[in-house]
């Protein structure tokens, strides 16, 4: 111990791990207190009779006591923090986010169908416009006036949230049966603001899935729009016209070169084909490229074959693929092994 006529007692600082026993003199005119450090908390104290206190410091993770005209500690609050499993099953009981999941469950499935069909191992680049221009068009009428739709083509129907006059009312949107019940009848309890939050969201929704389709798939590319001409059920439709063949004989002249044809000859087969009356077995099978190779076997009255060139060129059209699943696969099978 120090001794008693000592005009000042120094006191040792307080480790991370430990706090000190050791205690200023009575004699002492000034103690020095050390600081809480972030693992602990002093016990040590100012001795009655020394001048001047420092009070001790508390760090992010220590426990030391504030002022009195401090906040309160936040202990309390930290405590009443729910855990993983009390935040999923508050979210499940949520009336406002189960009203988010019936919209959902009714708006996914028009995804579902055309992704299976654009996931398809055949060859069918000849469906991929025809079925992305499906998926928007069913997008673009659940939030889109019809008035704003009459006339016009799916590409270039303004659907943006800064045009208000060509959106539908709040009653007329498409959000599904069962979220259209589900908010009559939970009308009181879901608060008008979260109704209000819920319809804008549900159209940012429709603008951000309809602005990602337009932007990711280049509907406008000739390679697109011209496969159609591949679609043996629609050969002799108005909208099917030769050019659309001419236009790949010219990207890709290889596919001339290898038949030993001319282009006469082609379009020669092509027009006698608009009118031929294709049989029910063809139509009937699901792989374009099978059905070509049969009209390919169709004969005239002399027993020649009549279409084999231009179902060579079709054949050539759907070798293009129309998705890199196929690249997955294999860089899939090869992260296996």
């Amino acid at each position: 111990m120090p001794s008693s006529v000592s005009k000042k007692a120094t006191v040792p600082s307080a480790s991370s791990s430990g706090t000190s026993s050791k205690q200023p003199s009575s004699g002492s005119k000034k103690a020095t207190v050390p600081s809480a450090s972030s693992s602990g908390t002093s016990s040590k104290q100012p001795s009655s009779g020394s001048k001047k206190a420092t009070a001790p410091s508390t760090s992010s993770s220590g426990t030391g006591r504030p002022n009195s005209n401090k906040q309160p500690s936040t202990e309390a609050a930290t405590s009443k923090k729910l855990t993983r499993p009390e935040r999923v099953l508050d979210t499940l009981q949520s009336r406002t986010k189960k009203l988010y999941f019936l919209f959902l469950n009714n708006v996914i499935p028009e995804f579902d169908s055309a992704n299976v069909t654009l996931q398809r191992e055949d060859p069918i680049i000849h469906q991929v416009r025809p079925v992305v221009l499906k998926l928007l068009k069913s997008l673009l009428v659940r939030f889109v006036k019809p008035s704003a739709m009459l006339g016009k083509s799916v590409l270039s129907v303004n659907y943006s949230t800064s045009s208000p006059a060509s959106l539908k009312s709040d009653i007329d949107l498409v959000i599904g049966h069962g979220a259209r019940s589900y908010l009559e009848k939970n009308s009181t309890k879901i608060s008008s603001g979260n109704q209000q939050r819920f319809y804008k969201d549900v159209r940012r929704f429709f603008v951000k899935a309809c602005d990602y389709i337009k932007q990711s798939i280049p509907l406008a590319d000739p390679v697109l729009t011209n496969a159609e001409v591949v679609n043996v059920s629609s050969l002799s439709s108005p909208q099917t016209h030769f050019a659309a063949v001419r236009y790949f004989l010219t990207r890709y002249p290889f596919i001339l070169e290898c038949l030993d044809c001319t282009v006469d000859i082609i379009e020669t087969e092509f027009c006698n084909l608009q009118v031929e009356t294709i049989p029910d077995n063809i139509l009937s099978i699901e792989r374009a490229d099978a059905q070509w190779r049969e009209i390919a076997t169709i004969k005239d009255s002399d027993g020649n074959v009549s279409y084999m060139h231009i179902a060579q060129v079709m054949c050539s059209i759907l070798l293009i693929p129309h998705n890199n699943a196929d690249c997955e696969r294999v860089f899939s099978s090869l992260f296996q092994r």
